[in-house]
């Protein structure tokens, strides 16, 4: 793990998720989740968050759904209700960019 953030550097992860028009698999439901299961490498790395923002992709849904062959993640609106996680109709992302723990240097005196 410690070759992933270099001491002088930044991470950029990008971690997509599906969501759906359900309750329990909403947007911000999903999106939490999401970032649970992120903040466990960023604990590991013992990084800093410094920027994090969450996108919807627009209009992802409609490409999929004009495809020959399904992505194993998306869901039509009506397939009803569907336990796995990591299926969804939409798609979205969270961007979040950490920093190793870094000591500034002291002031001269």
């Amino acid at each position: 793990m410690d070759e992933l953030l270099n001491p002088d550097g930044f991470l950029v992860i990008i971690a997509p998720f599906a969501f759906r028009d359900h309750p329990d698999y909403s947007l911000f439901i999903q999106a939490e989740w999401k970032l649970a299961s992120v903040m466990g490498v960023i604990d590991q790395l013992n990084g800093k968050i410094i920027y994090q923002a969450m996108a919807r992709q627009i209009g992802v849904e409609n490409i999929v759904a004009k495809q020959a062959q399904t992505l194993d993640w998306f869901l039509a609106p009506d397939d009803g209700h569907c336990e796995n996680r990591f299926s969804g109709h939409y798609l979205a992302s969270w961007t979040i960019v950490i920093t190793p723990p870094r000591t500034l240097p002291s002031k001269a005196k």
